[in-house]
């Protein structure tokens, strides 16, 4: 668990940037780098340094129920998801930390009591994904994480390549946790996420009376597709990805790392199964992609902490981590331990996230003003005619050394141009 918030920490300053904008600006940096360094400044005022998103606190939100019920009960995942979007002074969306459009629109039709096949979006991406790191962590039995990966993915998410993503990251958690970094079979976890994804697809069918998704848009075909490219040069291997995925792609896909599932699961696949023997370097490797690096970070975070255990984490990349010793209880928890006392998520994150709005405001260029930039126009226009009107006559009243005047239309200022001071002053 404490991989999985680092990673998305770490990688969270590079979002949206390009694998070539990555390198231009000198590279993944050693120490966990400062966002105002690599974003725009609008950007870079939403992102505290070091601290985990969205992603992760989904997958907190999983874990409670898990530990709390023993399996994912979507309606008290229903309820985790609502407790943190309720409103905070200073917060936009609640605790939540820069959640997605697809989590910010499913969590609104919650609460406005929507039923939970209305409150899920038809995206085929990888806001989800992260959620199956707890259930790999927990469960072993291939039915019962195929359920749970269901459970905890629909809530957001109807597709089913985005359902089966999640449950492909709960495989490769679960593989990683079963094994060292010395005794892992590359070749034997990838058979069993493959063939625990093909379960899901098959599970995901009978739920929807026999729906069929065409074979050349299934996870599983994607991932299978990859399965004797281990060998090959990255490019290659991720321009094949590419290629395969725009055939069922509804807009164009120009990178493996732009959050589509059958991109982004075989490329991470391909990454973590060829690249173990390192946090650092595996982790780092992946975020050199590009494109969604809090959600890739936090999937390879995860399966590189499970791995090789949290002493290989760099301390010095925990220096502005928050909660550590909550994730390392839920993980324990999750892994069998027991006794564990846990602070009930809400009050966890409310104390975490910092209020923005008034920083966002300050920073609101021309550029980027929007609704927000309107809003500030309207009120700086309202207070500078409060301050004038304290020095001017009001509506009715005159001037010492001339006649009555009638009252103004609008403003202090009813002779002069455009509201302004009369010309003759």
């Amino acid at each position: 668990m404490v991989g999985m918030a680092l990673g998305e920490a770490r990688g969270t300053p590079f979002s949206g940037l390009s694998s070539e904008n990555i390198r231009a600006q000198g590279g993944i940096p050693l120490q966990i780098a400062d966002p105002k360094e690599f974003q725009l400044k609008e950007q870079a005022v939403r992102i505290q340094r070091g601290v985990y998103e969205d992603d992760t606190q989904g997958a907190l939100c999983v874990s409670d129920t898990l530990l709390r019920e023993g399996r994912v009960n979507p309606e008290s995942l229903r309820m985790r998801f609502m407790e943190l979007a309720q409103p905070v002074p200073g917060h936009l969306f609640g605790s939540w930390r820069r959640p997605h459009r697809n989590m910010r629109v499913s969590v609104r039709r919650m609460m406005e009591g929507k039923p939970l096949p209305e409150c899920a979006m038809p995206s085929a991406g990888m806001g989800a994904a992260a959620r199956g790191v707890p259930i790999g962590i927990m469960i072993q039995d291939d039915e019962d994480l195929v359920r749970a990966c269901i459970g905890a993915t629909s809530l957001t998410h109807s597709d089913p390549r985005a359902i089966a993503a999640t449950v492909a990251v709960a495989g490769l958690v679960r593989a990683a946790m079963g094994s060292s970094v010395d005794d892992l079979d590359a070749d034997d976890a990838f058979e069993d996420v493959l063939e625990i994804v093909r379960l899901a697809e098959a599970r995901i069918s009978e739920a929807r009376g026999g729906a069929k998704v065409p074979e050349n848009c299934l996870l599983s075909t994607a991932i299978d597709a990859i399965a004797d490219q281990f060998d090959k040069p990255l490019g290659q291997v991720f321009a094949g990805i590419v290629e395969r995925s725009n055939a069922c792609a509804a807009r164009k896909i120009t990178s493996v790392s732009g959050g589509f599932a059958t991109a982004a699961i075989p490329a991470l696949m391909h990454m973590l199964l060829t690249d173990f023997d390192n946090f650092a370097d595996g982790l780092d490797g992946v975020l050199a992609e590009g494109g969604g690096t809090d959600n890739f970070g936090a999937i390879a975070g995860a399966f590189l902490g499970a791995l090789h255990g949290e002493p290989s984490i760099p301390r010095q990349w925990l220096m502005h981590l928050p909660s550590i010793p909550e994730l390392e209880l839920r993980g324990a928890a999750l892994a069998g331990a027991k006794g564990a006392m846990l602070t009930p998520i809400l009050i966890l994150e409310a104390q975490i996230t910092r209020p923005v709005k008034s920083e966002i405001k300050k920073t609101a260029s021309k550029r980027f003003r929007g609704k927000l930039g309107y809003r500030q126009r309207m009120q700086a226009k309202s207070a500078r005619r409060k301050r004038l009107g304290q020095h001017m006559p009001g509506p009715g009243q005159h001037f010492e050394d001339e006649g009555p005047r009638r009252p103004p239309p609008r403003g202090p200022y009813p002779d002069g141009p455009r509201g302004g001071p009369p010309r003759d002053w």
